[in-house]
């Protein structure tokens, strides 16, 4: 699948909108143009930690812009 939007780095550090850090929760931030225009769309995940293991999910989030 192409990536049309920017790759996100989730954080655990109590910044960037994350609002405990070190417990485990990641958060990332994705600003919605005020001109997106209205329906759903589908956001893929793809994670690794530090010891290379991989887990990826396909429409894992479905966001929908209303108005």
């Amino acid at each position: 699948a192409g990536h049309d939007h920017p790759e996100q780095h989730p954080h655990d550090d109590g910044t960037h909108g994350d609002v405990k850090k070190n417990d485990g929760i990641f958060t990332a931030n994705q600003f919605i143009s005020s001109n997106a225009r209205i329906g759903n769309y589908f956001i893929d995940v793809f994670a690794e930690d530090v010891s290379g293991n991989e887990a990826e999910s396909e429409n894992a989030v479905i966001l929908n812009v209303t108005s």
